[in-house]
């Protein structure tokens, strides 16, 4: 073992620091999704000005940066550089809480998303390089923290904004990042900076256009963004649809949708770990899983807007999410076995902007705006009704998107994904999951 190797932090340290980041980096995100209708009676704002400011001012700007910070990472230090988009993350989210304007609010939500561009590509890029063993368990383990991230938004923030107002609830946001910050700047090793000489060159540009002429990445960014619409259009308009439809107070639906994504999120992020116990049997599991999931959120995500039972809303919202949170390690896997080990970070953000663009830039403000358009019909349910007809359209899109990637996984030469990279060090400390 080397000094670099027997100085380095174990696999244990690194997945739960970036456990840590990417739910502080959902909290961060959820966060205004909680105080939405609060947000709209304060400024008087539209469902339609609400979905710009909820979707477009942040998944826009997360998608164009996510791109060029993906190339950088997959060449420079990853470790560092998620700090830095971490630290930036969390000051913008503290400003949100001063923005005396729709406008000011939408440059700090810009802030935001611009920290958060590649967040989740570097955090599991950094996963696969210090956990190539048991990948797809180890990414679900760090994924984890997405749904997790929701439930404190939920929770705390809708407490807080039901006790000291919304703007309150964005200064508890921020701190806790900038010491997660300091954290991967100062704790974390580049395992990747040995491979570094291999990377693709500088020109990111070059790189993208790269990856998009794989077919199987086409196909895989299509899944992405179809699962990260089901659970992005959800999370943005369950609320205040709960608010509206069912008369529940901000603290209460912050509860209920604590519990709804951040357990059954949590259940459904488990997948990863369902996949690597189940590969011995079941070949391409990850794809397997992902066709069952989409398909089986179809009728639960029907149930909790339609149904008149608040209780059974409710409980049709926490199995559409323990199905909707199943995607990302089975997804991110299933990416970065699509390209090579150097192109993983920049290959997710890829996909993920993709994502983003569809689910927040088009599809939040979408669903604000078919709301406004039939409130006059349907009143306090117009915004579940705009929700679930474009779900429809996400959820065909992801579940036929892994059907195809499925069918050309049968019909590769390739052998199925194994436990381990062919760069895998030969010194790697095994994980137990």
């Amino acid at each position: 073992m080397s000094e670099a190797e027997a100085g380095a932090p174990s696999q244990r340290f690194v997945l739960i620091v970036l456990f840590l980041v990417i739910a502080m980096n959902l909290f961060d995100r959820q966060l205004i999704n909680i105080l939405a209708q609060d947000i709209k009676v304060d400024m008087a704002l539209t469902d339609a000005e609400l979905g710009l400011l909820t979707g477009t001012a942040f998944g826009l700007f997360k998608a164009i940066f996510s791109i060029p910070v993906g190339a950088w990472a997959d060449r420079g230090n990853k470790p560092r550089i998620l700090g830095g988009l971490v630290a930036l993350s969390s000051a913008f989210s503290i400003l949100s809480g001063i923005a005396g304007s729709f406008f000011g609010l939408v440059i700090a939500r810009v802030g935001v998303g611009v920290g958060e561009s590649a967040g989740v590509p570097v955090a599991t890029a950094i996963v696969r390089d210090n956990v190539p063993k048991r990948a797809t368990g180890a990414i679900a383990l760090a994924m984890a923290g997405n749904p997790v991230g929701t439930f404190l938004a939920f929770l705390v923030g809708g407490a807080i904004a039901d006790r000291w107002g919304w703007r309150f609830a964005f200064f508890v946001a921020g701190p806790p990042g900038l010491v997660l910050a300091w954290i991967l700047a100062t704790k974390l090793r580049n395992v990747s900076a040995e491979r570094a000489s291999t990377a693709v060159g500088s020109n990111w540009i070059g790189g993208t256009l790269q990856l998009v002429r794989k077919p199987m990445l086409r196909r895989l960014m299509f899944a992405t963004a179809g699962s990260m619409f089901m659970v992005s259009a959800a999370s943005a308009w369950i609320p205040a649809f709960f608010i509206r439809a069912h008369g529940l107070g901000t603290a209460q639906v912050g509860l209920f949708g604590a519990i709804a994504i951040g357990i059954g999120g949590s259940i459904g992020t488990l997948s990863g770990i369902v996949c690597d116990r189940a590969r011995p049997r079941i070949r391409h599991c990850e794809s397997a899983m992902m066709i069952l999931a989409t398909l089986g959120a179809l009728p639960f995500a029907f149930l909790m807007v339609f149904s008149q039972n608040v209780a059974a809303a409710l409980a049709a919202y926490f199995i559409y999410n323990v199905l909707a949170y199943a995607w990302p390690a089975p997804t991110i896997r299933l990416i970065q076995d699509a390209v090579e080990p150097h192109q993983r970070a920049l290959a997710l953000a890829l996909c993920s902007a993709v994502g983003m663009i569809a689910a927040l830039g088009i599809g939040v403000p979408l669903i604000g705006w078919i709301s406004d358009l039939i409130s006059a019909r349907y009143g306090l349910r117009s915004i579940g009704i705009a929700l679930v007809s474009v779900l429809l359209i996400a959820i065909a899109m992801a579940f036929v998107s892994h059907l195809l990637v499925l069918k050309a996984l049968l019909n590769s030469a390739e052998p199925a994904v194994v436990d381990s990279d062919k760069s895998a060090r030969s010194s790697d400390k095994s994980l137990k999951f």
